[in-house]
């Protein structure tokens, strides 16, 4: 069985033209959908070095329970000689269960089932002290929001237009929630 969802995805550097240091990723295998936003520390071409660095090794280690990926992530940055290190959220959803894992300000919320998942502080790379997987059930009708600090949290739920599509829910929110003094990725599954 495939996992039925509609991705859509914003991610954009602060000035046009110049490098991002936001990344996603998405990911299907096995009957899961694996989604990952990124955010280098501060932006351009470090933090670009820094967010991509961490897409390589998602592509390598994509099956791996997210607490081991998001050690490895650690590891890469902590050893790599880029000054930058980076904050994460990694979501893994499947028929009946949605786990979440997040380090530093990658927010997520999930409209449907109470769903209430969160980062923990830190920067990966630099300072982790605890790494959360947090798995819930879920019934698959869930809509998943995960968004960069350059995404505004102030944004209400219900005000989103949640009839539209992923894409134009996720436009919505990068045109009326993006602060625009900083790279900004949205990510909508639905």
């Amino acid at each position: 069985m495939k996992i039925k969802k509609e991705i859509g995805i914003i991610c954009k550097p602060v000035i046009k033209g110049t490098p991002n240091g936001d990344a996603y990723f998405i990911k299907e295998f096995d009957n899961k959908l694996l989604v990952a936003v990124i955010d280098g520390e501060g932006h351009g071409e470090s933090a670009a070095i820094a967010a991509n660095s961490l897409i390589d090794i998602l592509e390598r280690d994509f099956k791996l329970p997210l607490s081991d990926i998001i050690k490895n992530f650690h590891v890469k940055l902590k050893h790599s000689g880029n000054t930058r290190n980076a904050v994460v959220g990694l979501c893994l959803i499947s028929e009946n269960k949605l786990t979440f894992c997040g380090v530093g300000n990658v927010d997520v919320r999930v409209i449907g089932e109470h769903i209430h998942p969160f980062s923990k502080a830190g920067l990966v790379g630099k300072n982790i002290t605890t790494i959360v997987e947090q798995t819930y059930d879920c019934t698959g009708k869930e809509i998943l929001i995960m968004y960069s600090d350059g995404i505004s949290a102030k944004f209400s739920i219900k005000d989103l237009p949640l009839d539209k599509t992923a894409q134009e829910i996720t436009e919505f929110i990068d045109k009326n929630y993006g602060r625009g003094r900083d790279d900004q990725t949205v990510m909508v599954v639905k």
